[in-house]
């Protein structure tokens, strides 16, 4: 096989234009940068196939591009699936470009000023028994591509999912999302290949928002290009939320972009090639762009936001499964739901647990809050479909500006956790507990009194009211002392393993002396 390898040859640009005429069977980038200068020529001909590989985003830069193979035959020019290209000028294909997909990775593809001849083949892998949410790269397919598997559009008029299948010239409109579902009965894993001519442009949405809808405002859009793209302010939204959701095969994820990585739940702003997402519209007169020029080839080329000064991303796991959650501060937040600052729960894979806060009207994945401070509380929601062990762990803790500790209470069994100490709570959950079991409490890192080791007794502080847990029953007196030695209430013991007490006392920090029959314990708690 005749490989070209930019490490071992010179190409000599002697003026302003100048031709490359590949017949090699492979052009093979190994790290190398080869970057054309305007007005230059690549021109992939011969009478054989040939294949591109570069696997390193943006070492492969071309200006302008010609498909066109000799002899009889039919050729094509084949991208890897590993690999990445960009061509800055115009590209004619009078012969087929391929772009390999596989389980894994998609072939990237950047095009410029133009693409000439719909003779582009892109290539999805679908992988069996599993929902994918897919967009079409290319402006004249329709969905006969995707006979013998299953294929569903979004209405956001009527809120509900629509099965496609006649006729099977109905075009796959561009920019849009679709669902697709290959059968282990009929297909298996398989390849599919679409056909046509590369979007290339901006691609302009406008989006219907219809208040009698089940799903008021919700649009399932798609990555029109046969490459990532990134969410930024530059997609030209007008009466649409600056979030994206996903679906990951677990859970709908967002990205928000006025937000950093911390406190979002999708790991990047990337879209990936051909990858279906929704957007919310909030008001009629909804439309976006998606801009060309937000294409890229990989994560790396992020810009990445500073992130809030206060910030809490969780993660429930279990049955094999996940969610993920954030609260952070932000002053221009409020309480309820903030389209610019929050993002919505979208529910998804039924054997996974569901994970979010609870606002006063909505609920919510993400939730920006004005103020973080000792005593601060949020209601979190969490629901399983499938009983069994679940737990609650925290993936990041961002706090630049107070000593904050982050504390669970799991209201069912009337247990408080410090997960800043131990970094997650396990419990058993089923599909009818209450869905408002918990609360996340900011408190100080001292807050809080706990003597499992020697008296099996946990105090704590929570919205003014002083709760006491022990495994043995408790006899004695409880005493709350402000820090000048005053004594502030006595409450009697009788037999109390889980105790309430209701203190009407100025915010701040306090002694809480406990006397048993059998012991002491003393500490300092924060009421607020």
């Amino acid at each position: 096989m005749l490989e070209l390898h930019p490490k071992n040859i010179l190409l000599l640009m002697v003026s302003w234009l100048w031709f490359c005429n590949i017949q090699a069977q492979n052009l093979t980038n190994d790290g190398a940068y080869i970057k054309s200068t305007s007005g230059s020529y690549w021109y992939f001909t011969g009478n054989d196939n040939m294949n591109i590989i570069s696997q390193t985003a943006d070492h492969s830069q071309f200006y302008n591009a010609i498909v066109d193979f000799s002899g009889s035959g039919s050729y094509k020019l084949t991208l890897d699936a590993q690999s990445y290209l960009t061509i800055n000028g115009a590209l004619t294909l009078n012969d087929t470009i391929l772009l390999e997909g596989n389980d894994t990775q998609m072939a990237s593809l950047i095009t410029g000023t133009s693409v000439t001849g719909s003779l582009a083949k892109v290539q999805q892998f679908l992988s069996e028994n599993r929902w994918h949410y897919i967009s079409s790269p290319v402006s004249n397919e329709q969905i006969g591509s995707y006979l013998n598997v299953y294929l569903k559009s979004w209405d956001e008029v009527s809120g509900e999912w629509t099965y496609l299948f006649n006729p099977l010239t109905t075009p796959l409109n561009v920019g849009e999302g679709y669902a697709v579902w290959a059968s282990s009965s009929l297909t298996g894993d398989t390849l599919i290949a679409l056909d046509g001519l590369l979007n290339t442009g901006d691609v302009n949405k406008n989006l219907s928002y219809t208040p009698a809808s089940l799903k008021t405002g919700w649009h399932f859009l798609g990555n029109p290009f046969p490459c990532n793209i990134e969410w930024t302010s530059s997609w030209n939204l007008t009466n649409v939320d600056p979030t994206i959701y996903i679906y990951d095969g677990n859970q709908y994820l967002s990205w928000n972009y006025n937000l950093s990585e911390i406190e979002n739940t999708l790991p990047s702003a990337i879209i990936p090639s051909t990858q279906g997402f929704m957007v919310k519209a909030n008001n009629t007169g909804a439309s976006l762009t998606i801009p060309e020029n937000q294409r890229l080839h990989s994560a790396e080329e992020l810009y990445k936001a500073i992130g809030a000064d206060i910030s809490l991303k969780l993660k429930a796991v279990g049955n094999g499964r996940y969610d993920l959650m954030s609260i952070y501060m932000d002053s221009q937040s409020t309480l309820n739901f903030d389209n610019l600052y929050d993002s919505y729960k979208i529910y998804g894979h039924a054997d996974a647990p569901q994970l979010y806060s609870i606002l006063p009207d909505e609920i919510a994945a993400i939730n920006g809050i004005p103020i973080i401070q000792k005593g601060t509380e949020v209601s979190v929601g969490f629901e399983v479909e499938v009983a069994g062990q679940y737990a609650i762990e925290i993936v990041d803790f961002v706090n630049n500006i107070s000593n904050l500790s982050v504390l669970i209470l799991d209201k069912k069994l009337e247990q408080l956790t410090n997960l800043s100490q131990t970094g997650f709570y396990q419990f058993y959950a089923e599909p009818d507990d209450n869905s408002d079991r918990f609360t996340v409490i900011f408190g100080d890192p001292a807050s809080g009194i706990q003597d499992k080791d020697e008296s099996d007794i946990q105090i704590f502080a929570l919205s003014g009211t002083i709760k006491i847990q022990s495994d043995v029953p408790l006899n004695g007196e409880l005493e709350l002392v402000d820090m000048i030695g005053r004594v502030i209430a006595s409450v009697p013991l009788i037999n109390d393993r889980n105790k309430e007490i209701n203190v009407n006392a100025e915010p701040g920090y306090y002694l809480v002396l406990v006397r048993t029959t059998d012991r002491n314990v003393a500490g300092k708690l924060y009421l607020h």
